[in-house]
């Protein structure tokens, strides 16, 4: 690291900020004594595939790394949104700075939590009216990006890995498989309460997944008609990404291979 600045930005170079965001993050940082501050960006969508998931799986993102936990000091999440955070030189340095984390999957995010964990003043602020980043380019980025989300998650605690994939299921995929079969077997009580569940439920999604794509992604809202689809590919991402992890191979990212067999405090290894 060559720069001796007070304060360093990082970002991403596929995101795109607003000309004012620079100074505006500045002057919050130093009103309101913070050691470190990202934001949440507007996620950009380039490709159907995207655009099919992205406003569900958004809602499985912002529930897990929202601002209301990151920014809540008796909860142990901290992350950073690679797309912009900005942090004091001093912190960084007594983090470890990027070498610390540079064998973790999401390194920005391992490095928001380190912060935290240290006991440094992080916030997380939205910042959708300032800045956008790309999620996934195609299909094969996508499903890369969703291993990305569950093996390290996996690699730190089994069990709530394995419980993102069920939850992740049974909201998104397992309604719109109940509802055909509830619908070929009305005649009993149990089939038509299971009917009128499942209907409700998958409208519920849909619905959901609609404000989603307005408010926050900017899309056409039609594409959350293929929830079904999307919730196929989110779960059976997820589990993909721990079946890898239980075989113990490695995942490619950026070049470099990734074993699961091997997760220490500093990540894994290479």
């Amino acid at each position: 690291m060559k720069s001796d600045a007070d304060l360093l930005l990082f970002t991403d170079a596929d995101s795109e900020h607003s000309k004012s965001l620079a100074s505006l993050a500045v002057s919050r940082l130093i009103s309101d004594g913070l050691d470190a501050l990202t934001l949440v960006p507007k996620l950009v969508c380039i490709d159907p595939w995207t655009k099919i998931t992205l406003p569900f799986l958004s809602i499985f993102v912002h529930s897990r790394y929202s601002p209301l936990r990151v920014n809540d000091a008796a909860h142990s999440i901290g992350y950073f949104f690679g797309s912009f955070y900005i942090i004091k030189r001093s912190v960084y340095e007594a983090i470890g700075t990027h070498s610390d984390v540079r064998n973790e999957l999401v390194e920005d995010g391992a490095l928001g939590s380190r912060v935290k964990k240290s006991g440094f003043k992080l916030k997380m602020f939205r910042g959708e009216h300032l800045i956008s980043a790309i999620w996934a380019r195609d299909l094969s980025s996508l499903w890369n990006a969703l291993g990305r989300l569950i093996v390290p998650l996996y690699a730190v605690s089994k069990f709530n890995a394995i419980s993102v994939f069920l939850i992740d299921f049974f909201i998104f995929l397992f309604p719109f498989l109940v509802l055909p079969y509830s619908a070929a077997f009305m005649q009993g009580a149990i089939t038509q309460v299971l009917f009128a569940v499942s209907s409700a439920t998958c409208v519920l999604i849909i619905v959901s997944g609609m404000i989603q794509a307005l408010a926050s992604l900017k899309i056409n809202p039609l594409y959350t008609l293929l929830a079904p689809l999307a919730g196929a590919i989110i779960s059976f991402g997820f589990l993909s990404g721990i079946i890898r992890a239980r075989r113990k191979k490695a995942i490619q990212w950026r070049g470099r291979d990734y074993v699961y067999s091997v997760y220490t405090s500093q990540g894994f290894k290479l």
